[in-house]
């Protein structure tokens, strides 16, 4: 029983891991787009932004006022009239009341509402870029932590395989010594090895498990879900440098830049359109009403309708136009040089990771004919082992070759499906609109 129990405790964790979801990287970028937090806050600011477009706030709608105002007082009346009579009172009740309803609409100026227009529209631009930005880097990060818990439960994997051997090495110990082919010494190294896996299977499961927990919080669910993936890191075939090279223009963040340059242009423009005449129409209805208890007129009452118009001519604020359209320049020049450096430096990150792409291509073949020779190499010494014709020394050195193998096979696996990934984000091609 003793020798069954750690098999028994292998079947089940093979068990447990068969009940596991199978949580596939398609299923893991769909919730990680619906319920991701940075991706939801980026949706909300679109909104946001498409909301702020609307007529008025262009200042191209008519203005609707309607006032109303009622006064009292007490004045004093001195009057002499036509007819030879005097009125001379001092504090005299007086009551008046006005309303009046009207529209204004501009005629003119209409190209400060055209550059504001211009303005709303190109920042909700940029506002849809910086989401389509936030949405690549979601994705981005998925798949790079789906691709780590891949490499992490390849690796565990790997060490379970050693585990098996270091198990059937102390079995073997044991019979060896219950015949007095083996000693207390080879049996304390065969204990002392087995117990060195499975802290080392320990280790290598929680990394995996902290992972997991790490891709749950992307995807903005439980954290306590567990679930399996897939064994296998499969790359991309045929990129080409080249047309990745050309679609990096077209990525988000290059075009975010670019709108927030072409918002400063439509700025220069609306500050422009300050210097010119501004022309109203005005219409509307009137009515007041006044009354004294003193006076030539005891009451004055008027009402109807009235038309105007209002011509607004800039003549003292030249330099304050001046000082602002120098400020906007000197922001559009800027951002200008943003867009520069950050397209340069995309494109400098991108030519790196292609090269560390390629190098890791090569070592992938390299390591796959290593990780076969490490096997037939351990499963050789093995039986030799088995056999009585190598020591317990040459079974660890094999051990030990095996794992260094599978850990490098895995691990520039890894490291070149994220170069691809940054590539394919860089490119603006790890989500294609529809």
């Amino acid at each position: 029983m003793r020798f069954l129990y750690p098999l028994l405790l292998l079947c089940m964790a093979s068990l447990s891991l068969n009940a596991q979801t199978l949580l596939s990287l398609s299923d893991a970028l769909s919730q990680a787009i619906d319920k991701n937090y940075d991706v939801q806050i980026t949706h909300n600011e679109v909104i946001a932004a498409q909301a702020n477009d609307y007529y008025g706030n262009a200042n191209e709608h008519p203005f609707y006022t309607l006032t109303a105002s009622e006064n009292g007082q007490l004045t004093g009346v001195n009057q002499k009239l036509a007819s030879g009579n005097e009125i001379s009172r001092i504090g005299v009740p007086a009551h008046a009341f006005a309303t009046q309803f009207g529209v204004a609409y501009p005629i003119f100026n209409r190209f400060r509402v055209s550059a504001t227009k211009g303005r709303i529209r190109e920042q909700i631009n940029a506002t849809n870029h910086r989401a389509a930005a936030q949405i690549q880097n979601t994705v981005a990060q998925v798949s790079s932590r789906y691709y780590d818990i891949v490499r992490q439960q390849k690796l565990l994997k790997s060490l379970q395989k050693t585990l098996d051997v270091s198990e059937k090495r102390l079995e073997l110990v044991k019979i060896r010594q219950s015949v007095g082919m083996a000693n207390n010494t080879d049996l304390y190294l065969a204990e002392l090895d087995l117990n060195a896996r499975k802290q080392e299977i320990v280790t290598q499961d929680l990394a995996l498990r902290q992972n997991k927990t790490e891709l749950n919080m992307l995807l903005a669910r439980d954290k306590k879900i567990d679930f399996s993936v897939s064994d296998t890191i499969i790359l991309t075939e045929n990129l080409a440098y080249e047309e990745l090279l050309a679609s990096a223009k077209k990525n988000p963040d290059v075009m975010f830049a670019e709108s927030q340059v072409k918002t400063m242009d439509w700025m220069e423009k609306e500050i422009h359109a300050q210097r010119l005449p501004t022309a109203r129409l005005s219409a509307g209805l009137a009515a007041s009403i006044s009354n004294t208890t003193a006076g030539f007129i005891l009451q004055n009452a008027s009402y109807g309708p009235f038309v105007g118009a209002n011509i607004s001519v800039p003549l003292f604020n030249k330099k304050v136009f001046d000082t602002q359209e120098q400020i906007v320049s000197l922001q559009r020049n800027t951002r200008q040089i943003q867009a520069n450096s950050l397209q340069n430096s995309i494109e400098g990150n991108m030519y790196r990771t292609w090269q560390a792409y390629q190098t890791f291509q090569e070592r992938i073949v390299a390591e796959t004919a290593n990780i076969k020779t490490a096997q037939q190499y351990l499963d050789l010494v093995f039986q030799r082992y088995t056999l009585n014709q190598s020591n317990a020394i040459d079974l660890r050195e094999a051990q030990r070759s095996y794992e260094e193998a599978s850990f490098r096979l895995t691990t520039v696996q890894y490291a070149a499906k994220v170069a691809e990934i940054e590539l394919l984000r860089s490119a603006a091609k790890l989500v294609v609109e529809k």
